[in-house]
């Protein structure tokens, strides 16, 4: 839950100027969120799948 609110937030820092229509900022902030719900597991499990085997490997190698 985190990382997509962080992502939302800092986009929408980001396009939160005059120049951006309100449409077109929200549509950015959505898709950044939708895109960072998907990426997030992915890291996770790459975190995951790496990390903990080079732990357990210092731990118990």
């Amino acid at each position: 839950i985190g990382v997509p609110v962080w992502a939302g937030r800092k986009i929408f820092k980001k396009f939160n100027k005059p120049q951006y229509s309100r449409a077109k900022r929200n549509l950015l902030v959505a898709l950044g969120i939708i895109g960072s719900v998907i990426a997030s597991p992915i890291i996770a499990a790459l975190a995951i799948g790496i990390g903990v085997p080079i732990l357990l490997a210092y731990v118990y190698g």
